[in-house]
């Protein structure tokens, strides 16, 4: 028989498959017309976002219904920005993909669209390039129009609605009868890829093509189960075919992706708005003189400061909900400028809603009669920021959620805001250009943003290759589209950086030059900048955001750093010759400083818990309003009779007629009559307050309470109340309010508590909590349950206090606060925190307490006060800390520390270093050694690990000693230094070369490493405050004298006695070290050499060794003329200063010396003019220039070119020269010493080597070269 493609389909649906799970195949096979129409999911989402995102902004609104697609098209290729020769070809692609796409939709449908919003069928037409843009896009009226978009979601939703069908179906096979691995369907079926990537990689949709569905038919047929016993007896019966495998080809082949997102790109176009500034002054409606009272400036930072954080969207929400209350306002003729806001809703409107709206817009209540500047601050706000972004994609505009804008807020604090830059400008400098190099990043990957606009911010910067130190702390959960919310809290934290810059630098009275006006008001006449923050009129669109992102946008210029930046680290053995790259000598190990910050900066706390911590004023905190309440009395007290209800203890009441007075009398009488033990009962007021019978003088509260109950003791709280010297003891309900216990305090005579003084009377507990709302209950410590009280502490104080704010949350994730006295303890702290509920569910029973601004665990005795604020207290495990001691010198600390907590972050502590007598420069040139064995020093690796690893179980404290590393150089750049640890820098020079074994070497001085001074053997190591030093051997050794030029005497510049006699330095230290070694000013003193000329800084002593003692003379003027020599054979320049009238002859022999050349071989020129004349000088000159270039000429032809491995030097010479002439000669260019001499050999360089002997003279030399030889190469070696 022939096997059609029908039998197949109708086997399919016979009542007898239908136990199995062929649901996917019954969909697949019945729509294969529509799985064909998803082929234009691709060209409908691109065709759909050109409009909306390329095209947008192109029209404007009363023209929206006019403009066809051909005039929108037009209106793009005029517009470079949007379209060039390139995409041109492209967009028209797209366009004309679009139109034949939802025309095919419309063949396929017959022309009917899906409901619209008044769920009717509807037919719509076919489209061409003439077709109005309205009719295509998505606007106002979803009914009219917006074709791509409908038709685009219809198709969406059937993929997606698949996908779905194929997840269920998987959930309800129990027997795994789909064949199908369900962890591969649900790792892929689960997840949305967003539709701007389908219309990027044109691929990810379910879709069938003709051939897939002849495909189909094909392999259905070929599935026919045949009975191969009964092969020809199957007309008869029922045709089987394999469905199950059948369905699995279809589920492997095309239905294994993704669900599509397209919600988030639809959009109302967004027609051109021209320029038109919509709360300015003119949009504000003014109210009359009673309403604009302007809000103190201090109170406007502290209470309004929160709108430079808020979101635009909520601004101009909350700034519209003013204006409606503004209007209501007007509508009323009487003065309520009285009223604050909340009192004004609740007296004259009836709608709840505004007062939900002023919660959701964080609008706080004030007093109306501030209305006018409230109003414009808003105005003002929104103005600032709403022009940043017109450019940006409605996409990119998405706000954050509530709770991740609270911790992005919090991390920008922690990680840019709250550093303590501590007045260093130039790392100021560098936080500011690192957040403008990220925003200029962002802004160059809008479209990447774009298209990824659901994934994660971060992520998608990594894949762009975008590096910044920001990313490493910006939370995963930040997407793309969050792309501008992101971008204005970066800006505004600039801004606040930029302030905290131009505070530094007018401190530092460097920001720039007052300009004063004679005819200006000396009142006026202040700094620049406060006139300029002053300044409330200036808020233009330009003026703002040219202040705030500068002339090119994010751009800024680039920060150099300088020799002087801080970078706040710790690291032994850290050098400052090279400040782009800190070297140890300890392991040659190259530290970057990005890596040092990186590591300072971020420590793994294993935080349990977090609180946060800030002060708060008195006249802010919840106290200031309750006392104003207290002080005024609620009621009279009352005098009349009453009757009075008494509540037994078996529940039965009795009611007795009494004055107030002769109420403590008749309970007396009750418990008499009734039997009652004043011990074990006691009557309640309703204020769930007990009068205490047994009190000869009972206190009663201010008004008469109508109701008493008889409760047992032991079912109260007693609560002890203490002022001053002075103490009572009341018994309450567990439900009894604070406010009644004040109440009762306040008109109790025992205490004689008052509150109309200068101070202001303040409730604390024992853990000197601050006490003002709440019931008993709240105060009753959950660990003294067996003792149930509670104590209250009233305290006198001024009111300047600053309350210590925590805010933390508790057990059901409620954000609560408390408030406690400056004079606080960290103890206090810890028993209030380990009796609340929160703490029971960390899983430990002691904690420590972790600052991370200050990288350092609080000691439990130190106070609050001393913390810095606002900060981050994390909630740690002792378990997680270990105590370490720190030693130097004769000083040691010991301190509790994070287990996880590196070295190198822990010496970064400026509480331990302080004690310690230390600072972060000195510790540059220390290192560490692990308990009192100095020969465990710890490496740099070592001090990037954890301190954990050096905790043994049995140790209670791990030691560290902080010692001195010596190093001790030679002028050898190529050795490596020997290195010295010292404990104790009470050790004398003399010692420390004994140590360092430098005689055994041939050395015989210590010098100063930064000057070249040779140290006296006689000094102490501390007296001399360095830490590396350099070898001197004896014919290193040079002596200099300085004399003052008006003195003929021996002088020391600081006019002190220490230079009285000579001082000696290295042969190869500079004129520089002599200025530094003598605190010379190099401004305003000289050294003049031989009374002519003044030698150049970087001049050696070397070329005046021909005499000794080298003799300066300290000059107040500085010779006029700079000379600059260049020697014609070598190029070799050298400078210095001389007088005008100093004589050529001599000027060549200056120029010589400091060359290490012979005079007589030597010319001087000057502008091509040879300077013959020795007895001229400089004024023979027709001008005489400031500076003066001369050129040395080598006069002799005859010339050696000596050579010393890569070293060599040209030397002229005469037939009467003696060899060991020239190789002295050669040794000085070489910067070695003369009485090197005898180490070296001679070699002739010709066909083969010729040893040349130290006697010959180069007549003698000369005949080993062939006779026209000028220049003789010859090389030295060491023997």
């Amino acid at each position: 028989i022939v096997v059609n493609y029908e039998h197949f389909k109708t086997e399919l649906h016979n009542p007898k498959n239908f136990s199995s799970s062929l649901n996917i195949l019954r969909r697949v096979l019945s729509t294969t017309g529509f799985l064909e129409m998803t082929q234009s999911i691709y060209d409908l989402s691109q065709f759909y976002l050109l409009l909306h995102q390329t095209y947008s902004f192109l029209i404007e609104r009363d023209e929206f219904i006019q403009i066809t697609l051909e005039d929108l098209f037009k209106r793009a290729e005029q517009n470079s920005n949007i379209i060039d020769q390139r995409l041109r070809a492209q967009h028209y692609s797209i366009i004309e993909n679009g139109l034949k796409a939802i025309n095919l939709y419309h063949t396929f449908t017959d022309g009917l669209i899906q409901p619209g919003a008044c769920d009717e069928t509807q037919h719509f037409d076919k489209v061409s390039i003439e077709t109005p843009i309205h009719y295509l896009v998505t606007n106002e009226n979803h009914d009219e129009g917006d074709i791509i978009m409908r038709i685009l979601s219809v198709l969406v939703d059937y993929h997606n609605g698949l996908l779905d069908l194929l997840e269920k179906e998987i959930k309800n096979d129990p027997n795994d009868r789909m064949t199908v691995p369900k962890s591969l369907v649900y790792d892929i079926v689960s997840k949305d890829v967003s539709i701007l990537q389908i219309a990027r990689d044109n691929t990810g949709v379910i879709t069938l093509t003709s051939n897939d569905v002849l495909w189909l038919s094909k392999l259905s047929r070929a599935s026919l189960i045949i009975d191969k016993e009964n092969f020809f007896e199957i007309k008869e019966n029922s045709l089987e075919f394999n469905f199950h495998y059948i369905q699995f080809f279809i589920i492997r082949t095309h239905l294994l992706l993704c669900r599509i997102n397209f919600r988030h790109i639809v959009q109302k176009y967004q027609c051109y708005k021209r320029a038109n500034r919509t709360n300015n002054e003119s949009d504000m409606i003014e109210l009359d003189e009673n309403y604009s009272k302007e809000i103190d400036r201090n109170k406007l930072e502290i209470e309004w400061n929160h709108l430079k954080n808020m979101l635009v969207d909520k601004l101009t929400n909350g700034y519209k909900l003013l204006r409606q209350i503004i209007l209501l306002i007007k509508s009323n003729d009487q003065n309520l400028s009285h009223l604050s806001l909340n009192e004004f809703l609740d007296i004259y409107t009836n709608d709840q809603t505004i007062r939900e709206q002023c919660e959701l817009y964080e609008i706080r209540n004030f007093q109306l009669c501030y209305l006018n500047h409230i109003q414009e601050l808003y105005s003002n706000a929104i103005n600032d920021i709403q022009y940043l972004f017109s450019d940006v994609p409605h996409l990119l505009r998405t706000p954050i959620n509530d709770e991740l804008n609270e911790e992005l807020k919090q991390k920008i604090k922690v990680n840019l805001i709250d550093i303590e830059y501590n007045d260093h400008v130039e790392r100021l400098k560098s936080t500011i250009h690192m957040i403008s190099e990220f925003l200029n990043d962002l802004r160059s990957i809008e479209i990447s943003l774009f298209e990824q606009s659901t994934q994660s911010l971060p992520k998608t910067c990594e894949y762009v290759a975008i590096e910044s130190p920001i990313l490493s702390w910006i939370p995963s959960e930040i997407r793309c589209e969050n792309y501008v919310s992101l971008s204005i809290h970066l800006i505004r934290c600039r801004s606040i950086l930029e302030e905290k810059l131009v505070d530094i630098q007018e401190k530092q009275n460097i920001l720039w030059t007052e300009e004063i006006d004679e005819n200006q008001n000396p009142i006026e006449s202040k700094n620049t900048f406060l006139n300029y923050l002053n300044n409330k009129e200036d808020n233009s669109q330009d003026g703002f955001a040219i202040n705030l992102i500068g002339e090119s946008g994010f751009n800024l210029p680039t920060t150099t750093m300088g020799d002087n930046y801080h970078w706040n680290y710790v690291n032994h053995l850290l050098d400052q010759d090279d400040q782009k790259t800190m070297k140890t000598t300890i392991d040659n190990e190259e530290i970057k400083q990005d890596e040092i910050i990186k590591d300072v900066e971020t420590i793994n706390c294993p935080s349990l818990y977090t609180m946060q911590f800030k002060s708060l004023p008195f006249a802010l905190s919840p106290c200031f309003d309750l006392l104003n309440q207290l002080k005024t009395p609620n009621s009279e007290e009352e005098k009349k009779a009453k009757s009075v209800s008494i509540i037994h203890p078996d529940e039965k009441k009795s009611s007795h007629l009494l004055r107030k007075e002769k109420l403590f009398e008749q309970l007396q009488k009750i418990f008499k009559d009734k039997g009652y033990s004043s011990q074990v009962l006691i009557p309640v007021d309703k204020y769930h307050i007990g009068l205490d019978l047994n009190d000869d003088n009972p206190s009663l509260p201010r008004d008469f309470p109508l109701e008493y109950s008889i409760l047992q003791r032991t079912s109260l709280i007693e609560v002890k109340v203490e002022y001053k010297e002075k103490s009572v003891n009341y018994f309450t309900r567990l439900e009894c309010s604070v406010i009644n216990i004040f109440n009762r305090i306040l008109n109790d005579p025992k205490l004689g508590v008052n509150l109309n003084t200068e101070n202001v009377i303040c409730v604390f507990d024992k853990s000197r909590r601050l006490i003002y709302d709440g019931i008993i209950g709240d105060l009753f410590s959950v660990n003294d349950q067996e003792k149930r009280k509670v104590r209250l502490i009233i305290t006198e104080e001024n009111e300047s206090i600053l309350f210590h704010e925590i805010l933390y949350r508790t057990a059901q994730d409620e954000e609560k606060r408390i408030l406690l006295h400056p004079s606080t303890i960290w103890q206090n702290l810890d028993n209030w925190f380990r009796e609340q509920p929160v703490a029971k569910n960390l899983g430990t029973e002691y904690f420590s307490y972790f600052l991370k601004e200050k990288n350092s665990i609080v000691h439990e005795t130190d106070n609050i006060s001393s913390t810095i604020e606002p900060v981050t207290i994390d909630v740690i495990s002792r378990d997680s800390t270990m105590n370490v001691q720190f030693s130097y010198e004769d000083a040691s600390e010991k301190i509790c520390v994070l287990k996880v907590m590196k070295i190198n972050q822990l010496l970064y502590n400026e509480k331990l270093l302080s004690k310690l007598n230390l600072n972060v420069n000195s510790l540059r040139d220390c290192v560490l050694a692990l308990g009192k064995n100095s020969d465990q020093r710890l490496s740099n690796e070592d001090t990037h690990k954890s301190i954990g690893e050096f905790f043994v179980d049995d140790q209670q404290v791990v030691e560290f000693r902080i010692a001195y590393l010596i190093q001790i150089l030679t002028s050898d750049n190529n050795e490596k230094p020997e290195e010295v640890l010292l404990f104790s820098r009470k050790v004398l020079i003399e010692e420390l070369f004994r140590i360092s074994k430098g005689s055994e070497h041939g050395y015989k001085y210590l010098a100063s490493y930064d000057t070249k001074k040779i140290i006296d053997v006689h000094q102490l190591l501390s007296d001399v405050n360095e830490t590396r030093f350099l070898l001197v051997t004896e014919d290193q050794l040079c002596s200099i004298h300085i004399r003052r030029s008006t003195e003929n005497q021996l002088i020391s510049i600081d006019d002190n006695d220490e230079m009285n006699s000579q001082q000696d330095f290295a042969s190869f230290a500079t004129i520089a070290d002599v200025y530094k070694a003598n605190h010379i000013d190099n401004q305003n003193k000289y050294l003049l050499f031989e009374k002519d000329f003044l030698p150049s800084m970087e001049t050696s002593l070397s070329v005046f060794v021909s005499t000794s003692p080298i003799e300066f003379e300290v000059s107040s003027e500085k010779l006029p003329v700079h000379i600059i020599v260049e020697n014609d054979i070598d190029k070799q320049t050298v400078n210095y200063n001389s007088s005008s009238q100093t004589q050529f002859h001599r000027l060549r022999s200056i120029a010589c010396q400091l060359m290490h050349l012979n005079p007589k071989f030597y010319q001087l020129m000057y502008d091509e003019t040879e300077l013959s004349d020795d007895e001229m000088c400089l004024d023979d000159l027709e001008t005489v220039p400031n500076e003066v270039k001369l050129e040395l000429i080598c006069i002799s032809p005859l010339k050696a070119s000596i050579k010393f491995e890569q070293l060599e030097v040209l030397i002229p010479c005469t037939e009467e020269t003696l060899a060991s002439e020239l190789v002295e000669e050669a040794l000085l260019k070489m910067n070695f010493s003369k009485s090197n001499l005898f180490q070296f050999e001679l070699f002739a360089l010709v066909d083969e080597e010729i040893q040349v002997e130290m006697d010959y003279k180069i007549e003698d030399v000369r005949e080993i070269f062939p006779e026209d030889t000028e220049t003789m190469r010859l090389e030295l070696k060491k023997k």
